[in-house]
């Protein structure tokens, strides 16, 4: 399939476009108190810490400098996603 300009996806440059554009994708990081403002029914940031501390499996995927002590992040969607399973207990 070729562009306005008659390039097409097999052009180098278009390979380079495809990989910048895939790296651009990824986990959303987020806090664990900003995770546990978004999650309903709510949970308190030591709700959810405590679950996260329990779950060896569920490790950080990056730390965001604030200035002072780094507070680590977690994939969103791992954290919602096990949310979603624990709300029957709830």
């Amino acid at each position: 399939m070729a562009g306005r300009d008659g390039a097409t996806l097999t052009d180098a440059g278009a390979g380079t476009a495809l990989a910048s554009a895939n790296q651009m994708t990824g986990p959303i990081e987020l806090t664990l108190a900003e995770l546990a403002g978004y999650l309903y029914p709510r949970v308190t940031h030591d709700q959810l810490d405590g679950i996260v501390v329990r779950l060896p499996k569920l490790e950080p995927v990056g730390k965001r400098a604030t200035g002072g002590r780094p507070l680590l992040t977690y994939d969103a969607a791992t954290i919602m996603d096990l949310h979603a399973r624990l709300r029957p207990w709830w």
